[in-house]
């Protein structure tokens, strides 16, 4: 599948989700977006259907699952903040 056919699957089903379920999908690229600028993925756990974070360029896990949206914006919060203090 090219980037463009998958792009155009997940336009289709973001269109098929009610409100509430758009602006936690929204919420939650806005959370990875966030983490990419620290060199970090959030990444779904399809066995516990949980988030986890994973350096990017090591591939570990640093916040391990279960994460929901919530965890991980205050994981990142902290990190953040921790960040921010070095």
């Amino acid at each position: 599948m090219t980037r463009e056919e998958s792009l155009e699957v997940l336009c289709v089903a973001f269109e098929k989700l009610d409100e509430d379920e758009q602006r936690e999908m929204i919420r939650l690229i806005e959370q990875m977006k966030r983490a990419h600028t620290f060199g970090l993925d959030v990444r779904f756990d399809e066995h516990t259907f949980t988030f986890f974070i994973a350096d990017a360029a090591t591939n570990t896990v640093v916040a391990p699952p279960p994460m929901n949206i919530p965890t991980v914006e205050a994981w990142l919060n902290d990190y953040e903040k921790e960040a921010a203090e070095e």
